[in-house]
């Protein structure tokens, strides 16, 4: 029978020949994953390509816009498929925080802006708190001029007089948008915003409410797109007061037309071209602010529904021939009942701008079904090329 220390010192030669063993079988597989490697190098056309063409590749497979779940499997195919990835800049510059826990964000954050060494930058952040914004934004510090298209979606835990001093100078499209519709922001703080990026040109500003105080006004040389959205009934009238916007050339609102009129009696907008307003009152002055902007070629409007008979929008620009001369399209949303005539104000409208008009849709008319004399004479109509739409309340 064996002493204690023999068994003692035969397991331990057992454990020694282990550890051999498993050394041996470490090389092995990784000499294995090597030469499949290298096989898969071999048989895989994407490592038979230039790298330019790789790449467009990869580029072109990405949804749009891409998301981390999409573009994680790249490295993961193969040894090849990682290096054409990594050695792809644009694959990394669409950075989204869809999908990735908050607490992760600045962390992925930083190793995709490292990844796409340089080039411009479109960031999207729907997660933003005051929890996340300090960590998230100060992942940015050293590449905010890169960021040139950024959208923030905020929660409402986050503190609204956060500041923006992140060195945002070549941004060119800004949307801000959240997602509890009590909060307020503050007037000055958008304004403050707009004055320290000077390159904006697209900006949108969906659902918000402002509160006023100490703002000063602010002329914008650069932004050409303003969006204001649907909510809060103080957005549109703190906000355009102060601001002046000469190279302005499409703005979108749900807007009291008297603010709107005054907006553009100050500031004057020459290069306006596109007008999207859902008007909730004053469409009294629709004549009047109509006659400030000559050069629209696109105008959406929905009037506000009215139980007293009034001149529909129709019947103004027909007996003003003169206003809005270059509109080509035309989206109208009114809702009254124009009776048996309604039809007819179509026709003469379509007949009078059938030099300039390209689409034309109506809807809201309380008018039941049209005539086959009105359908034939709309055929006309698109035959030389205006796509029209009518549909009645």
């Amino acid at each position: 029978m064996s002493s204690a220390a023999e068994l003692r010192q035969r397991i331990q030669s057992l454990s020694d020949a282990v550890a051999r063993q498993r050394e041996i079988l470490r090389d092995l597989v990784q000499q294995h994953s090597v030469a499949q490697g290298q096989l898969n190098s071999i048989l895989d056309p994407m490592t038979r390509l230039p790298l330019e063409i790789s790449s467009e590749i990869l580029l072109q497979s990405l949804p749009k816009p891409p998301t981390l779940a999409t573009l994680s499997v790249f490295p993961r195919v193969s040894r090849a498929w990682r290096a054409i990835a990594l050695a792809t800049p644009t694959l990394w510059t669409t950075i989204r925080d869809e999908g990735i826990p908050p607490s992760k964000f600045p962390k992925v954050l930083g190793l995709w802006l490292a990844r796409g060494r340089g080039f411009p930058i479109s960031l999207s952040v729907r997660n933003l708190s005051t929890d996340t914004f300090p960590t998230t934004f100060a992942a940015l510090k050293h590449d905010a001029q890169r960021i040139e298209t950024m959208e923030w979606f905020i929660g409402p835990t986050l503190e609204t007089s956060q500041s923006l001093d992140y060195g945002f100078a070549g941004l060119k499209s800004f949307t801000l948008g959240i997602d509890d519709k009590m909060i307020e922001f503050s007037c000055k703080w958008i304004l403050d915003m707009l004055r320290e990026i000077p390159l904006l040109a697209e900006c949108h500003l969906l659902y918000l409410n402002f509160r006023t105080g100490n703002e000063t006004e602010i002329t914008h040389l650069n932004l050409r797109r303003l969006r204001l959205g649907e909510f809060g009934p103080n957005t549109g009238h703190y906000l355009l007061k102060h601001l002046t916007l000469p190279s302005l050339e499409s703005f979108s609102s749900h807007i009291d037309l008297d603010e709107l009129h005054t907006f553009l009696q100050r500031s004057p907008s020459p290069l306006l071209r596109s007008l999207h307003i859902h008007v909730r009152s004053g469409a009294g002055h629709l004549p009047s602010m109509l006659e400030l902007v000559p050069g629209l070629t696109d105008l959406d409007i929905e009037l506000p529904a009215t139980r007293r008979r009034a001149p529909s929008f129709l019947d103004t620009l027909i007996s003003n021939p003169n206003l809005l001369p270059a509109l080509q399209r035309l989206v109208l949303e009114e809702r009254f009942n124009h009776g048996a005539d309604g039809y007819d104000r179509v026709l003469r409208f379509l007949s009078l701008r059938r030099a300039s008009i390209r689409c034309f849709e109506l809807s809201g008319w309380g008018n039941g079904e049209c005539s086959e004399e009105f359908a034939a004479a709309l055929r006309e109509f698109q035959a030389e090329g205006i796509n029209v739409n009518i549909s009645c309340a």
